[in-house]
């Protein structure tokens, strides 16, 4: 009796209020925009890590879909922490180092950390290797915001990165665990 005295409550709130953790400065709308953040590095087998905002989608409808062959499987996240993440990436100077990603990037870089827009636009910060004359002051600013970028991004990865991912195969419940 006590336990429903205690969900009773809850439920009630749970019910009364639309769910909505959207922060005052978020665009106005049923749901926030789509938004994938994508780190590559491109050295043997690495694969790309994908980060996507939910959007307003069904997150079981998301992870029931199959991941295509060759293709990383998405860590889907709620709005609220993909909009912080954003609010990092622009306190550590994404916006000021942040390029359209060229046709083959591995030529130019080691590393790549993209961001998709709901438009489709791609940009990024290219890890580049460093001057063969040494790095100048330049080039250690923007190693420095690049690896901030990284670091939050992994964090982020980590807590909402896929952990369970329709394959192709057949298992318990059509399921089973992603590499990472």
């Amino acid at each position: 009796m006590r336990i429903a005295a205690f969900l009773l409550p809850a439920a009630l709130f749970a019910c009364g209020s639309n769910g909505s953790t959207r922060a005052p400065d978020a665009p106005k709308g049923p749901h926030d925009p789509r938004v994938r953040v994508i780190y590559r590095q491109y050295y043997g087998n690495s694969r790309p890590l994908v980060l996507e905002n939910i959007a307003g989608r069904d997150l079981t409808e998301l992870r029931s879909k199959p991941v295509p062959a060759g293709e990383s499987p998405v860590g889907y996240c709620p709005d609220d922490v993909m909009r912080e993440l954003l609010r990092n990436f622009r306190r550590f100077d994404f916006d000021e180092y942040a390029r359209p990603i060229p046709p083959d990037p591995a030529r130019f870089g080691v590393a790549e950390l993209t961001l998709v827009d709901a438009a489709g636009r791609r940009t990024g910060m290219l890890r580049t290797r460093a001057p063969s004359t040494g790095p100048t002051e330049a080039y250690r600013r923007e190693s420095q915001a690049y690896q901030k970028c990284v670091g939050t991004f992994l964090s982020v990865y980590n807590l909402h990165g896929p952990s369970l991912q329709v394959t192709t195969g057949k298992g318990e419940f059509g399921a089973h665990r992603v590499e990472r």
